[in-house]
Protein backbone atom coordinates (compact mmCIF):
# COMPACT_ATOMS: atom_id res chain seq x y z
CA UNK A 1 0.00 0.00 0.00
CA UNK A 2 0.39 3.60 0.08
CA UNK A 3 3.13 5.16 2.26
CA UNK A 4 -0.04 7.67 3.72
CA UNK A 5 -2.46 4.43 3.25
CA UNK A 6 -0.45 2.89 5.66
CA UNK A 7 0.76 5.59 8.15
CA UNK A 8 -3.69 5.84 8.55
CA UNK A 9 -4.15 2.48 9.44
CA UNK A 10 -1.45 2.06 11.61
CA UNK A 11 -2.70 5.64 13.54
CA UNK A 12 -5.91 3.94 13.39
CA UNK A 13 -4.80 1.04 14.93
CA UNK A 14 -3.75 2.49 17.73
CA UNK A 15 -6.14 5.10 18.03
CA UNK A 16 -9.67 4.58 18.14
CA UNK A 17 -9.48 1.64 15.28
CA UNK A 18 -11.60 4.40 13.05
CA UNK A 19 -10.43 4.57 8.92
CA UNK A 20 -12.51 6.59 7.09
CA UNK A 21 -11.94 4.64 3.01
CA UNK A 22 -12.02 6.97 0.31
CA UNK A 23 -11.10 5.97 -3.31
CA UNK A 24 -9.58 7.81 -5.80
CA UNK A 25 -10.96 8.10 -9.61
CA UNK A 26 -6.83 8.43 -10.34
CA UNK A 27 -4.87 6.01 -8.32
CA UNK A 28 -1.39 7.32 -9.66
CA UNK A 29 -2.21 10.87 -8.34
CA UNK A 30 -0.37 10.23 -4.90
CA UNK A 31 -1.73 13.46 -2.94
CA UNK A 32 -5.44 13.69 -4.23
CA UNK A 33 -7.38 16.29 -3.33
CA UNK A 34 -11.34 16.60 -2.48
CA UNK A 35 -12.16 16.17 -6.32
CA UNK A 36 -9.94 13.09 -7.16
CA UNK A 37 -12.14 11.54 -4.72
CA UNK A 38 -15.48 10.19 -4.79
CA UNK A 39 -17.82 11.37 -2.57
CA UNK A 40 -19.49 8.08 -1.36
CA UNK A 41 -16.52 6.77 1.73
CA UNK A 42 -17.00 3.94 4.16
CA UNK A 43 -16.24 4.27 7.47
CA UNK A 44 -14.30 1.12 8.92
CA UNK A 45 -12.17 -0.54 12.32
CA UNK A 46 -9.31 -1.49 11.48
CA UNK A 47 -8.25 -4.68 13.39
CA UNK A 48 -4.77 -5.33 12.65
CA UNK A 49 -1.70 -3.86 10.32
CA UNK A 50 0.38 -6.99 9.31
CA UNK A 51 3.78 -6.76 7.89
CA UNK A 52 3.57 -9.71 4.47
CA UNK A 53 6.11 -9.06 2.04
CA UNK A 54 4.62 -12.18 0.18
CA UNK A 55 1.62 -10.47 -0.52
CA UNK A 56 3.13 -6.70 -1.57
CA UNK A 57 4.39 -5.51 1.53
CA UNK A 58 1.33 -5.07 4.13
CA UNK A 59 -2.33 -6.27 4.44
CA UNK A 60 -4.90 -4.83 6.72
CA UNK A 61 -7.39 -6.72 8.57
CA UNK A 62 -10.73 -4.01 8.49
CA UNK A 63 -14.32 -4.31 9.36
CA UNK A 64 -16.78 -2.42 7.10
CA UNK A 65 -19.07 -0.55 9.56
CA UNK A 66 -21.14 1.73 6.94
CA UNK A 67 -20.76 3.99 4.17
CA UNK A 68 -20.78 7.91 4.41
CA UNK A 69 -20.73 10.75 2.55
CA UNK A 70 -17.31 12.52 2.34
CA UNK A 71 -17.38 16.34 2.55
CA UNK A 72 -13.85 17.41 3.17
CA UNK A 73 -10.29 16.83 3.48
CA UNK A 74 -8.40 18.27 6.89
CA UNK A 75 -4.82 17.28 6.66
CA UNK A 76 -2.62 15.47 4.43
CA UNK A 77 0.40 14.92 6.06
CA UNK A 78 1.18 12.43 7.77
CA UNK A 79 -1.83 10.88 5.84
CA UNK A 80 -4.89 12.15 4.78
CA UNK A 81 -7.79 12.97 7.30
CA UNK A 82 -11.37 13.96 6.49
CA UNK A 83 -14.61 14.94 7.43
CA UNK A 84 -17.68 13.11 6.96
CA UNK A 85 -21.33 12.57 7.34
CA UNK A 86 -24.40 9.56 7.93
CA UNK A 87 -26.18 8.53 5.21
CA UNK A 88 -29.37 6.73 4.99
CA UNK A 89 -28.93 3.21 4.53
CA UNK A 90 -30.86 0.24 3.17
CA UNK A 91 -34.30 0.01 5.02
CA UNK A 92 -34.48 -2.32 7.29
CA UNK A 93 -37.68 -4.25 5.60
CA UNK A 94 -36.55 -6.21 2.54
CA UNK A 95 -38.57 -7.27 -0.49
CA UNK A 96 -38.77 -10.64 -1.94
CA UNK A 97 -37.00 -9.34 -5.04
CA UNK A 98 -34.43 -8.57 -2.38
CA UNK A 99 -34.52 -11.87 -0.51
CA UNK A 100 -34.43 -13.74 -4.03
CA UNK A 101 -31.39 -11.82 -4.95
CA UNK A 102 -29.58 -12.45 -1.49
CA UNK A 103 -30.39 -16.00 -2.29
CA UNK A 104 -28.80 -16.17 -5.62
CA UNK A 105 -26.00 -14.34 -4.45
CA UNK A 106 -25.00 -16.10 -2.01
CA UNK A 107 -25.62 -19.69 -3.95
CA UNK A 108 -23.17 -18.11 -6.40
CA UNK A 109 -20.62 -17.43 -3.65
CA UNK A 110 -20.56 -20.60 -2.16
CA UNK A 111 -20.38 -22.11 -5.64
CA UNK A 112 -17.33 -20.07 -6.42
CA UNK A 113 -15.51 -20.69 -3.28
CA UNK A 114 -16.20 -24.48 -4.00
CA UNK A 115 -15.04 -24.32 -7.64
CA UNK A 116 -11.26 -22.54 -5.68
CA UNK A 117 -11.40 -25.27 -3.13
CA UNK A 118 -11.71 -21.91 -0.24
CA UNK A 119 -14.80 -23.07 1.30
CA UNK A 120 -14.58 -21.51 5.08
CA UNK A 121 -17.81 -22.70 7.01
CA UNK A 122 -17.10 -20.02 9.43
CA UNK A 123 -17.02 -17.02 6.75
CA UNK A 124 -20.72 -18.72 4.71
CA UNK A 125 -22.25 -18.98 8.34
CA UNK A 126 -21.47 -14.94 8.50
CA UNK A 127 -22.69 -14.26 4.75
CA UNK A 128 -25.99 -16.00 5.34
CA UNK A 129 -26.16 -13.91 8.51
CA UNK A 130 -26.42 -10.66 6.59
CA UNK A 131 -29.69 -8.86 6.77
CA UNK A 132 -30.14 -6.35 3.76
CA UNK A 133 -28.76 -6.36 0.08
CA UNK A 134 -26.73 -3.74 0.93
CA UNK A 135 -24.73 -5.29 3.86
CA UNK A 136 -24.60 -8.75 1.80
CA UNK A 137 -22.79 -6.54 -1.32
CA UNK A 138 -20.45 -4.44 1.52
CA UNK A 139 -19.53 -7.99 2.93
CA UNK A 140 -18.47 -10.18 -0.18
CA UNK A 141 -17.26 -6.81 -1.54
CA UNK A 142 -14.79 -7.16 1.59
CA UNK A 143 -14.02 -11.03 1.04
CA UNK A 144 -13.66 -11.00 -2.95
CA UNK A 145 -10.43 -9.81 -5.25
CA UNK A 146 -12.91 -7.02 -6.81
CA UNK A 147 -11.02 -5.20 -10.09
CA UNK A 148 -10.27 -1.82 -9.26
CA UNK A 149 -12.71 -0.46 -11.35
CA UNK A 150 -15.47 -2.33 -9.62
CA UNK A 151 -14.18 -1.64 -6.27
CA UNK A 152 -14.54 1.86 -7.02
CA UNK A 153 -18.54 1.95 -8.91
CA UNK A 154 -19.31 -0.56 -5.59
CA UNK A 155 -18.36 2.34 -3.35
CA UNK A 156 -20.20 5.38 -5.28
CA UNK A 157 -23.20 3.14 -5.72
CA UNK A 158 -26.00 3.87 -2.99
CA UNK A 159 -28.28 1.00 -4.14
CA UNK A 160 -27.53 -2.03 -1.96
CA UNK A 161 -29.33 -4.11 -4.74
CA UNK A 162 -27.68 -3.08 -7.83
CA UNK A 163 -24.35 -3.33 -5.86
CA UNK A 164 -25.41 -7.29 -4.71
CA UNK A 165 -25.99 -6.92 -8.98
CA UNK A 166 -22.69 -5.95 -9.78
CA UNK A 167 -21.30 -8.78 -7.09
CA UNK A 168 -23.17 -11.65 -8.55
CA UNK A 169 -22.32 -10.92 -12.16
CA UNK A 170 -18.62 -10.64 -11.04
CA UNK A 171 -19.29 -14.17 -9.47
CA UNK A 172 -20.70 -15.41 -12.72
CA UNK A 173 -18.10 -14.43 -14.67
CA UNK A 174 -15.36 -15.54 -12.40
CA UNK A 175 -17.36 -18.92 -13.16
CA UNK A 176 -17.47 -19.42 -16.47
CA UNK A 177 -13.49 -18.33 -16.16
CA UNK A 178 -13.07 -21.32 -13.72
CA UNK A 179 -15.26 -23.35 -15.85
CA UNK A 180 -13.22 -22.38 -19.06
CA UNK A 181 -9.92 -23.27 -17.34
CA UNK A 182 -10.62 -26.73 -15.74
CA UNK A 183 -11.69 -28.05 -19.27
CA UNK A 184 -8.57 -26.92 -20.64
Amino acid sequence: GRRRSLAAAQAASRGNGQLLIAVQYNAEVEIPNEKDLTNIGILANVRDVLRAPHAGGVQMLVELKERVHFTGILQTDPYLTGTFRPIDQDPQEISDTDIQLMADAIAHLETYAEAMGEINQQVLSATRSRRTVGDLADYLAGLLSLPFALERELVKELNGAARLEHIKIFLQQEMRIAKIRSDL
